[in-house]
């Protein structure tokens, strides 16, 4: 499970350095994805031109809860459903921030049981009651 750990702290910090070619390389180029802004994203160009290009700028201090993540494993240590919390702030259109936090479900899949994993699929979404729009610092 620690492998699983480094990919979450992997993934978090593209998310916070804005590193879409990072982030790139974790997902397969046909993963399927609900976001907490697109519906659905279909294909990994619309996921990161929809998604994360839409959000990432937006958005500081992303950052997955580990202390609270399940992951449940197949049998063959190929493929890996993993759920946890996450946290960011977002910011309203004065700039004024907000705390973001959501979910997501993951789903991880390796050619081997010593590959890479890389993601298949994704849901992100928001807890209720958080604002759907971050609008980014002033001044960013």
């Amino acid at each position: 499970m620690e492998e699983i750990k480094k990919w979450l702290t992997r993934f978090a910090v593209c998310v916070r350095e804005r590193n879409f070619a990072g982030g790139r390389e974790m997902f397969y180029e046909d993963v399927v994805c609900f976001g907490s802004r697109a519906e659905i994203l279909i294909g990994l160009d619309d996921l990161i031109e929809r998604q994360w290009k839409e959000i990432w700028p937006n958005i500081t201090g992303f950052h997955f809860l580990t202390d609270r993540f399940h992951c449940e494993m197949s049998a063959d240590g190929r493929t890996a459903c993993v759920i946890v919390p996450w946290i960011s702030t977002g910011y309203h259109e004065d700039g004024t921030s907000f705390p973001r936090p959501g979910r997501v479900t993951i789903l991880l899949v390796r050619d081997s049981e010593q590959g890479a994993w890389q993601a298949k699929h994704t849901h992100y979404s928001l807890y209720p009651g958080t604002p759907n729009q971050t609008y980014g610092r002033t001044g960013d």
